[in-house]
């Protein structure tokens, strides 16, 4: 799969009949986020209940749960080992009628040496209260999204999937993958473009066969954080959002929808994932 990529980001390769889609401005962050500390108060048929949340102490009790040493400081939760520093935020919330609550928060990334622009992504969840909500959010960004942000900050990573280019001014781009969340039915694997086995849900799966569509990500010179949901409904329509730094990204959703009308089997399937996009940082 990663060779195909590499075949069709070649320099030599012709260029496609249409102008590429332009990359997303990193100028703005564009966080929709509210703030750090809210309280609300739910009535339903199930009853009443009156909630205040403090998403700075819920995020860094998600990095201890991970086990991961952290503090807080100015306004952030700051990781210890990576040295990057986390906002979270409230967007929205929803109660049910049984008072279950959808939650959806934000949590904004900081790492000027790295990063130099921050950048952010949206959690969406439901549990029993606003608390409960929040920290099944924060727990899932830590699985899915934290390792690709971590990753992102080292020189080599010799036992992870990731994809290199340079280019004309030598400058090296690369692909860091993360790990990809599914659910649905088992799908064998397919013959490889070197003769093996190609695994169900591999990392590069999602970026490559969506190439066109962040050929310009891959050419600029600015860090991506691209967040990939791709999904086949029960009645095998295709579902798809991609954002870019937390914003709509159209030509990379047009993309994936079409990656879903290819797979393989029929029924409720969906994919999840998140990718950094980076000039390759230096040794040392």
């Amino acid at each position: 799969m990663l060779n195909r990529l590499k075949k069709f980001f070649r320099s030599d390769a012709p260029p496609s009949a249409e102008a590429p889609p332009a990359a997303p401005s990193a100028e703005d962050v564009g966080n929709p986020s509210k703030g750090t500390t809210f309280s609300i108060s739910v009535t339903g048929p199930a009853g009443q209940r009156t909630e205040s949340i403090n998403l700075i102490t819920e995020l860094h009790a998600a990095f201890t749960r991970a086990g991961r040493r952290c503090s807080v400081r100015n306004g952030m939760v700051h990781d210890a080992a990576t040295g990057a520093s986390f906002l979270p935020g409230i967007v929205s919330f929803q109660p049910k009628d049984d008072l279950t609550m959808q939650m959806c928060t934000t949590i904004e990334v900081h790492k000027p040496d790295m990063f130099p622009k921050p950048f952010f992504e949206y959690q969406h969840s439901l549990g029993d209260t606003a608390a409960k909500s929040v920290a099944r959010g924060f727990d899932d960004w830590l699985e899915l999204d934290f390792p690709a942000i971590e990753d992102a900050l080292h020189h080599e990573l010799p036992n992870r999937t990731l994809f290199e280019m340079t280019l004309s001014d030598g400058i090296c781009r690369r692909v860091v993958f993360g790990p990809v969340k599914c659910w649905g039915q088992p799908i064998p694997a397919a013959p490889g473009e070197e003769g093996e086995g190609h695994p169900p849900f591999c990392p590069c799966c999602l970026f490559t066969h969506c190439g066109e569509a962040f050929k310009p990500l891959l050419e600029s010179k600015d860090v991506f954080a691209i967040r990939f949901f791709a999904m086949r409904d029960q009645d095998g329509s295709p579902v798809a959002d991609c954002r870019v730094n937390g914003m709509d990204f159209p030509s990379g959703q047009a993309a994936l929808v079409s990656c879903v009308k290819e797979w393989p089997g029929e029924g409720f399937e969906w994919r999840k994932q998140y990718v950094i996009v980076q000039n390759k940082p230096e040794a040392g």
